[in-house]
């Protein structure tokens, strides 16, 4: 390129080739942990060094058509888009991007631009214009992306005041436009698209809207916790792109909820940004750079303020959509994580600023222009694995997709086709992780495909890069809980639930776990919780109920089925029996069950020690017989009693009977009460640890 050897500086572009140099010595000093997402970070810093001064070096008929250019991709992106959701049999409104907020996003510039256009009603570009503001509000509304809409809204305002020789036709012209997109922003705030609605209506909306973003409410929790993240690294800042592995810790757990889109909710939700460009840069890069960066932004929020105000039409309309990215940048990340909007914004600001300032001294020249260029190229050789990682991504999403719905389909699907797009789906994991080792991503991709040590390994090389994961913790506790690592899995699911106080799916992880362990009064800690949030499911109680029971832990299973009803806690037999009437009549049989047996097990045991035998050994039977349709062999405490009652009682051959080929652990020989325990030992029966 011509600007390689003799090009414009501009006023800003110092500034952003410092912020570049900074990024990279900190992430080569070691700091940055997830070095993917470093990699990411730098190369779009580079390529948007390189664009911007590749838009300085555009004279007057350049900038004529890229602000034309920025229309047509706006109808082109916004157009494919809702034509895809309108018209195909699973249409989406990610459009070519995939997802509606980035494309939402990179589309905005045109729409802007365009809609400048038609305020100022000249030549033919004012039908492309239209048509790009049109089809913009149309997405923006049925995705929902309301930032868009605010964004678009706020040049309308600015419309008149700031264009030159604004009259009543532009004020009518601005109102027109704005009317349709007042409503549709008002559409999507009710349907609670920004903050508002139910849990399951927002947790639909994200499945094709701002997902897991929580809108205001939740950015306005992230902007408050920016400060201590920022005295955790006041001078260097987070790293290029280690905001996602450094904010968890300072997390809001309001934020959390709200993220997730309810406290009923289970998604697994990660800050991955501060959603807002003007701060992102400022923790990102420390104080000093942070300084830089909004220097650089007012920069160019001056120039477009200038290039709004004046009389050439490209110009003005190019200072409208500069305007319109910079707004946008503060609810959004529209120049440094999105690459589809910071190829258009960077350019964008490049015109505004040359034209708006006189050249830089000629150091600057050598120091941005020519060495900037240079490393700008080194990265698009070091964007190389991104750009396979990204490719395998995708066919892993299409697969997945396509396995969504083989599984959806009624009669089921052919198992031959479940079976090639679940292979397709494993070779795709495969290549993202051969293609960038050390992505986030990717780990998380072969941690849902994977299998013990293999699932293991990649869930330990996720965490080395973000320790504070919460999926990858989630995925921790659960494989350690299935291979009765109990305390390993304690701490993964502990770890996680710092991060989201109120995550149900935690809180029930926690809860089974500790009762099962018998550490009944950390167990009802968490039940507490989820009972406060309105996520104590009876259903589950009734099921961990009889686990419990099974297992031999009657303590536990009548202290977790008194958290649902606090009549239990006194442990009177004449009560329980009464309330496991009660869920009978309820039809809820598995809670009438383990109770029938719990009230039996309670007046057995007082005839032992009242020494009748022979009665305790027929209301045994009548603990037993319940225990029966909760598992095909029964309760094997329930048996152990039963066969020590018989013991003592001087029949030795029922009581082997009873027994069986039941080998009792030591932990059930630990849940007897002392006579039980005494009795199997002195008949040999006690079988030992398996």
């Amino acid at each position: 390129p011509r600007f390689l050897s003799r090009a414009r500086d501009v006023r800003g572009a110092f500034l952003l080739g410092l912020l570049l140099y900074a990024g990279l010595l900190v992430a080569t000093l070691g700091r940055a942990t997830d070095t993917f997402e470093a990699r990411r970070s730098l190369v779009l810093a580079a390529t948007s060094l390189l664009l911007l001064n590749g838009g300085a070096e555009l004279g007057p008929a350049g900038r004529r058509w890229f602000v034309r250019g920025a229309v047509l991709l706006a109808i082109l992106w916004s157009g494919f888009a809702v034509a895809h959701w309108a018209l195909a049999a699973e249409g989406h409104l990610g459009g070519v991007l995939g997802n509606p907020g980035p494309l939402s996003q990179a589309a905005l510039p045109g729409a802007a631009a365009g809609a400048w256009l038609v305020l100022r009603r000249r030549d033919v570009w004012f039908a492309p214009g239209l048509v790009a503001f049109a089809l913009f509000v149309a997405h923006a509304a049925a995705a929902p992306v309301l930032a868009g809409l605010v964004a678009i809204l706020a040049i309308l305002l600015l419309g008149v005041r700031l264009a030159r020789g604004g009259g009543a036709t532009e004020r009518r012209l601005a109102a027109i436009l704005a009317a349709p997109t007042i409503v549709a922003a008002g559409a999507v705030y009710a349907a609670g698209g920004f903050g508002g609605g139910t849990a399951v209506e927002r947790e639909q909306a994200a499945a094709e809207g701002e997902a897991m973003d929580g809108g205001i409410a939740a950015r306005l929790l992230i902007w408050g916790r920016l400060p201590a993240l920022l005295a955790a690294h006041p001078f260097l800042g987070t790293g290029p792109g280690q905001f996602a592995a450094a904010f968890p810790p300072h997390r809001d757990p309001a934020e959390a909820v709200l993220s997730r889109h309810g406290a009923a909710s289970e998604l697994a939700t990660e800050a991955e940004h501060p959603h807002n460009d003007w701060l992102h840069g400022v923790v990102q890069h420390g104080l000093p750079g942070g300084a830089l960066w909004l220097l650089f932004l007012f920069l160019v929020l001056r120039a477009a303020v200038r290039a709004a105000r004046g009389a050439g039409e490209a110009h003005a309309a190019a200072g409208a959509a500069g305007l319109a990215v910079l707004v946008n940048a503060l609810v959004h990340a529209p120049l440094l994580v999105s690459p589809a909007s910071a190829g258009v914004a960077f350019p964008l600001f490049g015109l505004l600023l040359e034209a708006d300032g006189r050249d830089a001294p000629p150091f600057h020249r050598m120091l941005v222009v020519r060495v900037g260029g240079i490393l700008s190229l080194l990265a698009a050789w070091a964007a190389l694995p991104l750009i396979e990682h990204g490719r395998a991504t995708s066919d892993y999403v299409r697969a997945a997709r396509e396995i969504e719905r083989l599984t959806r389909e009624e009669p089921p699907a052919d198992p031959a086709a479940l079976a090639r797009a679940g292979e397709e789906a494993r070779a795709a994991a495969a290549r993202a992780h051969r293609a960038a080792p050390s992505s986030v991503p990717a780990a998380m991709l072969r941690v849902r495909l994977a299998e013990g040590a293999d699932k293991l390994a990649a869930i330990e090389a996720g965490l080395a890069r973000r320790p504070h994961s919460f999926a990858l913790l989630d995925e921790l506790g659960g494989l350690h809980a299935r291979a009765d690592r109990l305390d390993a899995a304690r701490a993964a699911w502990e770890a996680a639930l710092a991060l989201d106080p109120r995550h149900p799916r935690i809180l029930r992880s926690l809860t089974r776990l500790e009762m099962h362990a018998g550490r009944i009064e950390r167990g009802l800690e968490h039940a507490g919780r989820l009972r406060a949030d309105g996520n104590l499911d009876p259903g589950w109680v009734d099921d961990l109920g009889g686990e419990l029971l099974l297992e031999g832990g009657l303590a536990a299973a009548r202290a977790v089925l008194a958290a649902t009803d606090e009549r239990l806690s006194g442990g009177d037999p004449e009560l329980i029996a009464g309330l496991a009437q009660e869920a009978e009549q309820a039809d809820r049989g598995r809670r009438a069950d383990v109770l029938f047996a719990l009230a039996n097990l309670e007046w057995a045991r007082g005839h032992v020690a009242a020494g009748d035998l022979s009665t305790a050994i027929r209301i045994y039977r009548q603990a037993f017989h319940p225990t029966l349709r909760l598992h095909a062999g029964g309760a094997p405490l329930v048996r152990l009693e039963m066969a020590a009652a018989q013991w003592r009682a001087g029949r030795p051959d029922d009581a082997r009977a009873t027994l069986g080929d039941l080998l009792p652990t030591a932990a059930q020989l630990a849940r007897l009460p002392a006579w039980a325990r005494e009795a199997l030992a002195a008949a040999g029966l006690e079988g030992g640890e398996r």
